[in-house]
Order: C-alpha cells, then sequence, then structure tokens
C-alpha cells in the first residue's frame, strides 16, 4: 500500500480505496441504516426552537444550524492555471462559519449533548409530548442538568461546538485536550466556564481513563471522538445539502457525480459526513477525504489498523459512553473513495488564494480539501484512474465538486478583535 510508506516519510500522496463498494439511496451500510440518519435530522427539528433562543446568531434562520454553499468561480479559474483542466462546477461548503462552534465538529458535537439532554429530560417526566422544545431554556431544566457532567475528551473544535452547547442547557462541562490546543480556543472555553484538563501522550491512553471516570460516577457523560451521536449528527448535513443543492437546481446523477472532499482532520466528521452523502446521493457521491500531511488523525492508522486498541482488547463501552473503539474506521471502510495528503506549503497557498481570490477566511489546515479538484482531472495519475474504473470519465466535465470546509470563522473574528 503505497500510502501508508509516504504518510510516515510525511509526503503528498494519494491512496484509491481498493474495498469501495457502491451503495445505493438509503442503502442499510454496516446494520446502520438510513433510520439513524434521519433520528439525527428529527432531533435538531424538535430542539429548533431551544437553538433559536439560546443561540441569537441562529435566529434568522429559525434554529437551523447550517452554514452556506458557495460557488468558487474565481477559485476554480486560479486552479485551472495550475493545470486543473476542472470543467464543472466548484463550490465551498463554508462549515468555517457554522454558529455555534465556526467548524465541521458543529453538528456533531451539538446532536450528541442534545441527546444526553433529551433523554435526561425524559426520564425525570421533565418533558411534556407535544410540547414545544423551548422548554429546554426554563430553569428546571437547568437545574436537572445541573446535577450531572459532560466530559469531552476530543480536540479543542469538537470541545467548542459540544462543551458551548452543553454550558447553555446547564450542565458542568470538562473538556479533556491535548496539550498545545491553541491558546485562544481554550481561552474561550474557559470564558463559558468549561474547565480545561490537559493531556499528554496517546490519546487512546487519556479517553480509556475518561471511560473509566464515567463507568465510575452515573453523573458523568462521556464524549469521545468514537460517539456514534456524534458521528450520526455529523451525517445529517447530507440532507441539507440535498435541499440546498434542489435550490440551485443542481442534479446528483450518474450523468452529474458529486465529488466532496472531506476534511480529515476529525475522523468521526469525516466518516459521518461520508456515511450521509452515501446514504443520501448513492454511488453518485464520491467522497475523497484531504488532510495535512502532519495531521494528528494519521490516516495511516486507519489504513494499516494500528490504532486499534489491542493492548486492551476486552475493554467494552459500559457506563456512559456513546463510543465504539474502531466504528468510525469500519463504517469508512467501503465507503470512502479516496484519501489524499497535502503538505503545509501547499495548504498555505490555498488559504492564501481563497482569501485574495473568494474573500473567504479558513485556517490553513482547512485547505487540504483543495487539492482534491486541482487534481482530479489531470492526466496520468491514480485520479484518472479512479475516473475510468468508475467509469466517470465521459461525465466528469458536468460533475460538481464540494471542497468542505472546517475551522476559521472563530479565528478570524479573534484577530479582528
Amino acid at each position: 500500500m503505497p500510502m501508508l510508506e509516504n504518510t510516515r516519510k510525511q509526503e503528498e500522496s494519494l491512496w484509491i480505496n481498493p474495498e469501495k463498494i457502491d451503495t445505493e439511496v438509503h442503502q442499510t451500510i454496516n446494520e446502520y441504516s438510513y433510520i439513524y440518519l434521519k433520528a439525527a435530522q428529527k432531533r435538531f427539528m424538535r430542539f429548533l426552537p431551544y437553538i433559536a433562543e439560546a443561540f441569537p446568531e441562529t435566529a434568522a434562520k429559525k434554529g437551523v444550524i447550517e452554514s452556506g454553499l458557495i460557488e468558487i468561480p474565481a477559485m476554480k479559474e486560479w486552479l485551472n492555471t495550475r493545470g486543473a483542466n476542472l470543467q464543472g462546477r466548484v463550490f465551498l461548503k463554508d462549515d468555517a462559519h457554522l454558529p455555534v462552534g465556526g467548524s465541521v465538529e458543529v453538528r456533531g458535537g451539538v446532536h450528541a449533548v442534545l441527546r444526553i439532554a433529551e433523554d435526561l429530560a425524559r426520564d425525570a417526566e421533565l418533558l411534556v409530548p407535544g410540547e414545544k422544545y423551548n422548554v429546554f431554556n426554563k430553569e428546571a431544566y437547568r437545574q436537572l442538568f445541573g446535577q450531572y457532567t459532560i466530559l469531552l475528551c476530543t480536540g479543542a473544535d469538537l470541545a467548542l461546538a459540544a462543551g458551548l452547547t452543553a454550558e447553555k442547557l446547564g450542565f458542568r462541562v470538562i473538556a479533556q485536550l491535548p496539550s498545545g490546543e491553541a491558546e485562544w480556543k481554550k481561552q474561550l472555553l474557559k470564558e463559558h466556564g468549561i474547565v480545561i484538563r490537559e493531556y499528554e501522550g496517546d490519546y487512546r491512553q487519556a479517553v480509556s481513563a475518561a471511560k473509566r471516570e464515567a463507568d465510575a460516577d452515573p453523573k458523568i457523560f462521556l464524549i469521545d471522538k468514537d460517539s456514534k451521536d456524534l458521528f450520526f449528527g455529523y451525517s445529517s448535513a447530507a440532507l441539507r445539502l440535498k435541499v440546498q443543492l434542489g435550490k440551485m437546481d443542481i442534479s446528483v446523477d450518474p450523468e452529474h457525480p458529486l465529488f466532496v472532499y472531506i476534511p480529515g482532520d476529525s475522523a468521526a466528521a469525516a466518516g459521518g459526513l461520508t456515511y450521509g452523502l452515501k446514504e443520501v446521493f448513492g454511488r453518485d457521491a464520491h467522497c475523497l477525504i484531504g488532510e495535512s500531511v502532519s495531521s494528528s488523525v494519521s490516516w495511516k492508522e486507519t489504513l494499516s489498523g494500528e490504532h486499534r486498541m489491542q493492548d486492551n482488547p476486552s475493554e467494552q463501552k459500559t457506563g456512559n459512553s456513546t463510543a465504539d473503539e474502531n466504528f468510525t474506521e469500519e463504517m469508512l471502510r467501503t465507503l470512502v473513495s479516496g484519501i489524499f495528503q497535502i503538505d503545509e506549503e501547499s495548504l498555505n497557498v490555498y488559504r492564501k488564494e481563497l482569501v485574495e481570490k473568494e474573500q473567504l477566511f479558513l485556517e490553513a489546515s482547512a485547505c487540504a480539501g483543495f487539492a482534491g479538484p486541482e487534481q482530479i482531472q489531470q492526466k496520468g495519475t491514480l485520479w484518472e484512474s479512479y475516473l475510468e474504473k468508475e467509469g466517470l470519465k465521459d461525465h466528469v466535465s458536468d460533475a460538481v465538486h464540494i471542497v468542505w470546509g472546517t475551522t476559521g470563522g472563530l479565528h478570524e473574528k479573534v484577530l479582528k478583535a
């Protein structure tokens, strides 16, 4: 597997997934059906009145948490000056400016917390069937949730999305973060009363310790990167993307394939988005994950299976954790079309050109996806082999390309402050 060696050397590379299968719309995938995606969407819909009140930036859209789908013709033109040969339309999915947390992590983080809050309210018989969910702003609910702690063993972006939501509801929140996270992100968490713990070293050891803590106390709920409630929260984005494309009269079908270049810095988000896109668009969606060669996620571990907790094979999901080790990996294994890695210099170039050409701001690490549309129609590459294998060479000129952005909106506000 050539890419595995390249990731170890931190070189740019492309890996085409030999295990990818064709999927139909609404197909059951690894025992998980379309119902799971719809359940997440319905939960968001129930909470719209609450979200609109708790997060005023969502009020104009009546509580809908969504980002723009922005066509970027100037960026396409610039990519073509670099030999891209792009003929289809190119868009940015601007999750960098999502309400609540300003990253691709928002939908998953918010959904995971809302699931916990809804279950607790029902168990306490506070929630009356048919009642509008703005009741979650009432003091009785805050007093209930104030008895519980949500422990986040995640990166800072996910901690912001889940943590700000949990804090608004009245939960006590602890964010267990890897050392080295940006100081401005930690400061923002602290400003919202979120307790920060930092750890050195391996994430698996940190999450194992967090699981033991949650298992020992029934009033601690753990959210980590393998939470299924995160995963299906991320996946719900595909349903709204379908609506956005429909409003633009953009078809997705065998003659008009959809290529989505997904940020790989969050394994759970990449997995959830991929699953959702395949459920909604089936075989006509081609999901490729882009990341920096120095990404902390290290997709080489996903490919090689190195990250499996072989040192703790008997560890099972217990207590208040919705995590399932290797869940995201197993869901991605037959769905993702490929993975590509980009060096830091290229990321900075993409970031600079996006600002200059489209006046849109992403952090450099969020720009890996732009290598996808730049390279996919280049001759004599693995990309060309993929198009041939999928029978797309005659249709790629009518394709829709979406670079899924993440992170940058909150940083932009900090820089302007």
